[in-house]
């Protein structure tokens, strides 16, 4: 059976602290309604931090206000969907907080209750447990969703391949077997490039005088690497570099390099290989979409 990635899947106390931080007094102002149903700011500014962690992003550190600005709007959206799949299942009359959920939601509050800096946190900024139960139960809504899409699914298998198949390309990276040699000045450097230049032996000076001791004791072997392995200046010289040439000084914050290219070589993933970061990128794909077809069937109004 192959596991599956979530599309919604956060830490759960890392949730908590990064997103309850802007609960203080609330800011009623409507910025969505879903059928009725309100979205306010004070909802958003509680929930923005959430997004920036589930995208990796320290969104203290944003200073321009358009990339600010259109991050808002995206996580506006977030919170139109889980909103728009609560309304989903309700409107089908099916349940999907499971029977568990009481002991579920005593396993995260032990989670919660057995971390001090937590616990204070929630007290300094008075988050009760009730709200904390309703952020818990919304997350089954999300998961009873994604399970839903990937059920409906018609022979997930059969279009992994295919998919595959057709993009074969985006799988195959270009690989480079190189050594080096590597030394603080650039006139360390000169002279070594000119003895090479001279016929020396790569391997034994990089043994003797390169400062990257680990190749270096190999002769300068750094095996096979794809270009985003190394820093680009590294990288943008191996790869223009014929194979059996030299590269010429390099610099790069680590000091001087002299590159010898061994060899180049396309690498392209398996299918097997591949399967796991294919069949999510498919299953994403028919989560949006049957999302849209449902958001389309709802009254969503966006005030400015």
């Amino acid at each position: 059976m192959i596991k599956l990635k979530k599309i919604v899947s956060v830490t759960i106390i890392a949730i908590l602290i990064m997103t309850l931080g802007a609960c203080g007094t609330p800011d009623t102002k409507n910025l969505v309604q879903i059928n009725g149903v309100k979205i306010t700011a004070g909802e958003m500014n509680t929930y923005f931090p959430l997004y920036g962690l589930t995208t990796g992003t320290d969104i203290t550190k944003i200073t321009d206000k358009t990339q600010l600005a259109e991050m808002k709007k995206t996580a506006l959206e977030d919170l139109v969907s889980m909103e728009v799949i609560r309304q989903y299942y309700d409107g089908k009359k099916q349940n999907v907080i499971p029977e568990t959920k009481d002991t579920d939601f005593k396993t995260f509050m032990d989670q919660v209750n057995s971390d001090e800096a937590t616990k204070k946190f929630l007290a300094d900024n008075k988050i009760t447990e009730d709200y904390l139960q309703k952020f818990f139960l919304n997350q089954y809504y999300t998961s009873a969703f994604f399970s839903e899409v990937t059920t409906e699914f018609k022979d997930p298998e059969a279009a992994g391949k295919a998919y595959y198949e057709a993009n074969k390309a985006l799988y195959t990276t270009e690989q480079v077997k190189a050594s080096h040699i590597l030394v603080k000045t650039k006139a360390e450097a000169e002279a070594i490039l000119k003895e090479l230049q001279g016929g020396a032996d790569f391997a034994a000076i990089a043994k003797s005088k390169s400062i990257d001791t680990g190749s270096g004791a190999l002769g300068g072997d750094l095996g096979y690497f794809k270009k985003d392995q190394m820093v680009t200046a590294f990288s943008d010289a191996a790869f223009s570099t014929p194979v059996g040439q030299l590269s010429g000084i390099v610099e790069t914050e680590f000091g001087f390099h002299i590159i010898k290219v061994i060899d180049k070589k396309s690498v392209t993933q398996t299918y097997q290989e591949s399967q796991q970061d294919i069949l999510y990128k498919l299953f994403d794909e028919a989560y949006k979409a049957k999302l849209d077809t449902i958001k389309a069937t709802m009254k969503i109004t966006y005030n400015n």
